[in-house]
């Protein structure tokens, strides 16, 4: 509508010059499998990743995903294997980011800003000089003065420094594939729909959402500009947005459905609560600096870490030995509890598994 409008003139112009469609995101529609099924050209049972977690081999522990993860080649190796080089600026699971043929600053998921999240290690200290404030994604900062204004503004200005170290690298490198990743449009989608739709419209936060849109659409021809017309431009998303008017619990379901049973016994309900009030609080109270520092320093360390509170929170409750179906992750994807996939698995037959 906003492009309709012609309030998003550049995005305007290149739909208006080229084809365009609704573009089917994966099943589930979620961050993670749905990048990875674009950067392999694979559906999930062929790159095997079905969402931010994932249960570890012959254990109802949990994993994180990470690029490490990925079954499959991805689109830079097929160039590479030409000849061809890519700079693909931060494209979700990429971290820690993959050798390529080219430049690669990793994306989304990755838990430090520094010499880890480039390949070769050494970009990082050219992103530095280029844009000395540039992240990832900005966290978000409970102790700011109006944290969620300063959310929004942080957003915006991730949005120019990612602009401009894409423009320096695009205009300094040879390229032949070259990928720019906004996660701001995720990122402002999931903290302010609600206030673009309900709330008070003489507030920053009611416009906050397009805002985004109309900052990435005003970099576009800095990006552009160094494209001719054997270019192939291609805009694209992973996934749409919405409202949020409800959330199922998948498993809750399953266990009233007499296919999952949660353990009754009080101690693994109060560490749960301790888990979840101790990360509550971490994200609360701890400023956002703090756990940016914290995250480079621990690296894989804070990851195996919050892989490990993931696994209490999820496998701690179940009784695995009377279940046959649970959910994991944010997909609410089912998967069932097979002997030969858990220690603790009741399915063992093919046609019980139907």
């Amino acid at each position: 509508p906003w492009i309709d409008a012609g309030l998003l003139p550049n995005l305007g112009k290149l739909r208006g010059a080229g084809a365009s469609g609704d573009l089917l995101s994966t099943v589930q529609p979620v961050t993670t499998p749905a990048w990875i099924s674009f950067m392999t050209g694979c559906q999930q049972g062929q790159h095997g990743i079905y969402d931010h977690v994932q249960q570890r081999e012959n254990s109802y522990a949990l994993e994180i995903m990470d690029a490490t993860r990925i079954g499959r080649p991805l689109i830079f190796d097929y160039l590479g294997q030409k000849g061809m080089r890519s700079i693909s600026i931060n494209m979700p699971l990429t971290f820690p980011p993959p050798r390529i043929e080219g430049l690669m600053i990793g994306g989304l998921f990755g838990t430090l800003l520094g010499p880890g999240i480039t390949n070769p290690p050494e970009l990082f200290g050219r992103i530095a000089t280029i844009a000395p404030d540039y992240v990832v994604h900005p966290d978000y900062d409970p102790r700011s003065k109006n944290p969620l204004e300063q959310y929004a503004a942080d957003l915006l200005k991730s949005i120019d420094d990612r602009s401009l170290v894409a423009e320096t690298l695009l205009a300094e490198e040879e390229w032949d594939l070259g990928i720019v990743v906004y996660t701001a449009t995720d990122q402002i989608q999931h903290a302010f729909w609600r206030e673009m739709q309900e709330g008070d419209k003489s507030t920053p936060l009611h416009s906050a959402v397009y805002d985004v849109y109309k900052r990435i659409d005003d970099n576009i021809p800095r990006l552009l500009r160094h494209t001719d017309e054997n270019t192939l431009v291609l805009v694209m998303s992973d996934h749409g947005a919405g409202p949020l008017h409800g959330f199922v619990n998948i498993n809750r379901w399953l266990a009233d459905e007499g296919l999952l049973t949660f353990k009754s016994d009080k101690r693994s309900e109060r560490s749960s609560a301790i888990i979840t009030k101790a990360a509550s609080a971490y994200k609360k109270y701890v400023p956002a600096k703090l756990r940016a520092a914290v995250r480079e320093n621990l690296q894989n360390q804070f990851t195996q870490a919050k892989a490990r509170m993931e696994s209490e929170l999820f496998a701690a409750a179940i009784d695995w030995s009377a279940t046959k179906a649970y959910s994991i992750g944010s997909g609410g994807n089912i998967f069932i509890n097979r002997s030969d996939r858990g220690p603790e698995g009741t399915v063992d037959d093919e046609d019980a598994y139907e």
